[in-house]
């Protein structure tokens, strides 16, 4: 029983191709989230939901309050997972082009390999 790695069809040219729009995806991604955060924390300052009164206090103390186990209130949590979204992206993308690039070589070596095993 023979097993092998499938890149299924376009080889690893097309899983290259495919990641190098998913980095490049992720690195546009990176600046158009930093500029909600931004805006984000602008709207925050404001205190849009209002100040002083009872719904705004309640409302204040849940948005800000630390979430269990993280210590992190939840709207920076948020805004942290929408700065790293990204870069995360990014990284995905460039880790399937090394990837690739390794399988490719590792390819063509076993394949000279090969050709040289049997001509001998």
């Amino acid at each position: 029983m023979s097993s092998y790695l499938s890149v299924g069809n376009g080889g690893p040219d097309a899983a290259i191709d495919a990641a190098l729009r998913v980095k490049s995806e992720g690195d546009d991604l990176a600046e158009v989230v930093r500029a909600l955060r931004d805006a984000i924390e602008r709207i925050e300052q404001q205190r849009p939901w209002g100040d002083g009164d009872e719904c705004a206090r309640a409302f204040e103390s849940n948005y800000l309050k630390p979430t269990a186990g993280s210590g992190t209130p939840a709207n920076e949590a948020v805004k942290q997972c929408l700065v790293d979204s990204g870069p995360s992206l990014s990284r995905i993308g460039s880790t399937v082009v090394q990837a690739m690039l390794k399988f490719s070589i590792t390819d063509v070596d076993g394949g000279n390999l090969i050709k040289q095993t049997m001509s001998a």
